[in-house]
């Protein structure tokens, strides 16, 4: 507790650089800790990204923005011990990169984290390193499948509806997934993966899937154990989970709001800072882990029961894949929940556009595009026997 105390307080310590926290003392206990206000994202885009870098101006080694799921992104700077301290991390992870590994990666090179932390990880290990970004438009989807196997790689990494998709495009290219690559591993993030999720992956691959989960702004927080598990980077963070409301801690298994301290981080330091992810934390032979079922903003809540995008995947992707596939989206109505769920093989095979088109418009139509696509198919659950049966 000690430790965590001196942890805690050097946090705050770098953090009084900013004039944000410049009031912001040290604290004596972890209840005194808890007592300090929380910040929000709404205060986090008011201040200025240089003020969180005062003092380390010399030494910035990486700076990167949020995707732009949110209306303005939000910007962080790392050091290079900042960097490095994510890549050690995913370093001891159970993948064991090594000498021989090739990494394909999907997640877009430009602003994100991922992309570059993982591109550091394989060079660490004296891997190969290709950048086959989604939003590069001279690496379309069949580009991508046949890199994959011209490059012979070893790994796959890319967001998982990248993943899922990637994997139908190469069925559709007359390509057995489990069998005509070379790949020992997928590493996935930046969305919610439910255990069923996580299975038809698996079941698509026919290889392990690794999640990792964090946002932008802090960094990577947990990499997945040798199951479904999030495995938390403790000496890097001190997470709080709490309640909505009364902004008191919820306790462990218990779903709460997810809070962030960083540990060790040299600039833009955050403290209890509000992620606005619903999660649950446990412990199991001393290590800290992780579960995270979605956003705040994604719930839906019917008869004062909260349903999250964690619970909603477990439930519709246990299903058969005849019944319900892996492109579909949730609407909300005031007596049913509307499933959409898109048959991918009408949408690869429309005359005269492209492929890459198709696909890009099925992506933002799954995630954030109306339900202006002919062709999908509407099945109904009324809520109340719905629920009764869940």
């Amino acid at each position: 507790m000690n430790e965590i105390l001196e942890e805690l307080n050097r946090t705050i310590n770098i953090a009084k650089r900013n004039p944000f926290y410049d009031e912001i003392q040290q604290v004596s206990s972890i209840s005194e800790f808890e007592e300090l206000p929380t910040l929000e994202k709404e205060e986090l885009l008011k201040l200025k990204p240089e003020d969180f870098v005062r003092g380390y101006e010399g030494h910035l080694y990486e700076y990167h923005e949020t995707s732009g799921t949110e209306e303005t992104p939000l910007a962080t700077w790392f050091t290079k011990a900042d960097f490095m301290g994510y890549v050690e991390q995913i370093l001891e992870s159970p993948i064991n990169f090594n000498e021989n590994d090739r990494i394909l990666i999907r997640f877009p090179s430009a602003l994100s984290v991922p992309a570059h932390t993982f591109t550091e990880v394989v060079h660490r290990r004296n891997g190969c390193v290709l950048h086959a970004g989604r939003s590069d438009r001279n690496c379309g989807y069949k580009r991508a499948i046949t890199l994959l196997l011209k490059f012979k790689a070893t790994i796959l990494a890319g967001n998982v509806m990248e993943i899922f998709l990637l994997g139908y495009v190469a069925k559709k290219m007359g390509y057995d997934t489990k069998k005509d690559f070379s790949l020992r591993a997928i590493c996935t993030a930046g969305e919610v993966l439910s255990e069923a999720r996580r299975r038809r992956l698996e079941v698509l691959w026919g290889v392990p899937i690794y999640n990792f989960y964090g946002t932008t702004e802090l960094g990577n927080l947990a990499v997945s154990d040798n199951d479904i598990n999030l495995k938390v980077s403790d000496k890097n963070f001190y997470l709080e989970v709490l309640d909505e409301k009364n902004k008191r801690p919820v306790g462990f298994s218990k779903k709460g709001i997810l809070h962030v301290t960083t540990l060790r981080k040299e600039c833009f330091p955050l403290i209890r800072y509000n992620t606005k992810d619903i999660v649950s934390l446990w412990k199991k032979d001393g290590q800290m882990y992780i579960k995270h079922f979605g956003r705040q903003s994604d719930v839906v809540k019917i008869h004062n029961k909260v349903i999250t995008m964690y619970d909603l995947q477990d439930i519709f992707l246990s299903l058969p894949t005849d019944v319900v596939g892996d492109f579909w989206k949730i609407m909300k109505h005031k007596n049913f929940i509307e499933i959409i769920y898109v048959f991918l093989t009408i949408f690869l095979y429309l005359p005269k556009c492209p492929q890459s088109l198709i696909l890009s418009a099925l992506r933002a139509f799954c995630f954030c595009g109306k339900p202006r696509i002919s062709r999908s198919i509407f099945l109904y659950f009324p809520c109340q026997s719905w629920l009764k049966s869940w």
